[in-house]
Formats: C-alpha cells, structure tokens, sequence
C-alpha cells in the first residue's frame, strides 16, 4: 500500500489518491453488485423493522402541520426549488413553505444563493412576485 506522506500546505491542494489495494477489482465488483441489488429492490430489506402506518388525518390535520413547522421543518434542510428554476443570473424565486419567506436568487457569478426576504433596514420585503430576474 502507498500513502502519501507528504504534510498539508496552507493554500496548496494536493490530490488524494486511495492506496491501491482498496479499489481492486473484487472492491469494484463489490460495489457493481450492491448498486444493481439496490436498483432492482421493490421493498425494504427483509430484516428491516416495519414501520407504523401514518394515520390518514396526518396529512390534513392543521394542527400536526403546526407541530411540523415548529418543531421539524425549522431545523431541516428542505427541498426549496431545482437550480433550473433560477438559470440565469439575476432570476429569483421567492419561496414561502415554512412562513418564512426566502428568495432563492442566482448571482452574477452563477451561484445560487437562499436570502430571507426582508430588507435589513426597515424589515420590509425585497421581492413581491413569486418568481422573476432582476438587473442591476
């Protein structure tokens, strides 16, 4: 096996390469079998715990969607939009799930950035449409 010893510079990358031995081809084989296994599954694995059933009033009930808000959706990562929806520099997306509302914006540089939609100034909002581009 070859590692590479050499130390870490401040401000210089340096490749990491894995040691030989561990992407040999019963690794690669290895992979390759789990992949095509996890692909043509229909079912969770049959040592898998079942799960209980969701009530049906989960999904309507109004006060469950509070407990939701409050208590999960603030403190996960959640699904806001697909990069396509903002393609070019200067579009935004204003998205409000969660009672806070965000605009999802691409800059200039074509990064995609999340800003709350509030003026840092007085509080008020930055963009009243639900979707459109902006120019400097």
């Amino acid at each position: 096996m070859v590692v590479d010893r050499e130390p870490a510079r401040v401000g210089k990358e340096r490749p990491v390469r894995p040691p030989e031995d561990l992407m040999d081809q019963s690794f690669i084989d290895r992979v390759h079998a789990a992949l095509e296994f996890e692909r043509t599954r229909n079912g969770p694995p049959g040592d898998f715990s079942a799960l209980p059933a969701i009530p049906a009033g989960r999904y309507s009930d109004a006060e469950f969607l509070e407990l939701e808000k409050r208590y999960l959706w603030g403190r996960s990562w959640l699904y806001a939009c697909h990069a396509d929806q903002v393609p070019n520099p200067g579009a935004f997306l204003l998205w409000d799930r969660t009672g806070v509302p965000i605009v999802i914006v691409r800059g200039d540089d074509h990064v995609v950035r999340a800003f709350y939609n509030s003026c840092r100034h007085r509080g008020g909002p930055l963009v009243r449409e639900p979707a459109g581009r902006v120019s400097r």
